[in-house]
């Protein structure tokens, strides 16, 4: 037998896990800042999940656009 299965692409694969650290950005024309936030939930590449921000401890929701990388915009 021994056949491999096939691996799951990117956007099937959960690329954030529930309490793990993430970083969070924003760009603009001129700028782009970046934080470090605690996911809240798995994620999925394009999906949007909560993140608490460690600094200031607020919720914000942002969108999975990489392992471990999630978008304000």
């Amino acid at each position: 037998n021994g056949g491999n299965s096939p691996q799951p692409s990117l956007e099937e694969s959960k690329v954030d896990a529930a309490n793990e650290l993430v970083t969070i950005y924003s760009t603009s024309n001129n700028f782009k800042i970046e934080a470090k936030a605690i996911a809240l939930s798995d994620g999925y590449l394009g999906e949007r999940i909560s993140v608490r921000n460690q600094e200031s401890n607020k919720v914000i929701t942002a969108r999975v656009v990489g392992y471990g990388l999630l978008s304000l915009n």
